[in-house]
């Protein structure tokens, strides 16, 4: 049994002698049941709503933000966690709406200043490279409709648009 999210690497006379089983991927409510179960406390619904919408389809980040949790939980000497304990939270462990990283956010500014950018001058004003910003930034930016990749460059989407106007 392999396990991949690369199956492209995987030499083809290996992959025929292979059955492939694709996995669905996680709900909200799968991600909210795992944080639930590994935090050591009750979070009210509308706390694991917002949590939910951070954790970016990832299960290992749903047990990650559980641990924080739990620990802020211990912290604070409370047995539940509620939306300002999320507010709170979030402030201080520097979570943005949707999960977004401060170099994903620093894409979405470059991307307001100008209707296209290129791929060679969105990694000269980040600093990291065209491959870096292909496989670790713009994914998840085109996954939630914040950008747009088009045969001539990279623009920001109203919904990236109304995303950083909300983040101000």
């Amino acid at each position: 049994m392999f396990a991949t999210t690369e199956a492209h690497k995987i030499d083809h006379a290996l992959m025929d002698r292979l059955e492939r089983v694709d996995l669905e991927q996680y709900s909200s409510q799968n991600l909210s049941a795992i944080v639930q179960s590994n935090s050591a406390g009750h979070i009210a619904d509308l706390a694991m709503e917002q949590i939910s919408k951070v954790l970016r389809g990832n299960a290992r980040k749903a047990t990650q933000m559980a641990n924080h949790i739990a620990l802020y939980l211990s912290a604070k000497g409370k047995q539940s966690f509620e939306i300002d304990d999320w507010k709170e939270f979030c402030a201080s462990m520097g979570i943005n709406p949707l999960g977004l990283s401060p170099m994903e956010i620093r894409v979405l500014q470059c991307l307001a200043e100008r209707s296209e950018t290129t791929l060679t001058n969105l990694s000269a004003k980040t600093h990291m490279t065209r491959q870096s910003l292909q496989r670790d930034i713009e994914m998840y930016l085109q996954k939630t409709n914040l950008i747009e990749v088009t045969p001539t460059g990279r623009k920001l989407t109203h919904a990236g648009r109304h995303y950083l106007s909300n983040l101000n």
